[in-house]
């Protein structure tokens, strides 16, 4: 429930700075924590 809509944007939207900014606004930043260090290595890319 929870992590399936964060899981769909993830899959709908490339942009993962737009999934983590979805996802701060929606489930708070337990979830946006979480996701964090797989957006980490990500981040450091662009």
């Amino acid at each position: 429930s929870v992590s399936e809509g964060a899981v769909r944007i993830q899959i709908e939207a490339p942009d993962f700075v737009e999934v983590r900014e979805v996802s701060d606004r929606k489930h708070g930043p337990a979830i946006t924590h979480k996701r964090r260090r797989s957006l980490v290595t990500r981040s450091k890319s662009r």
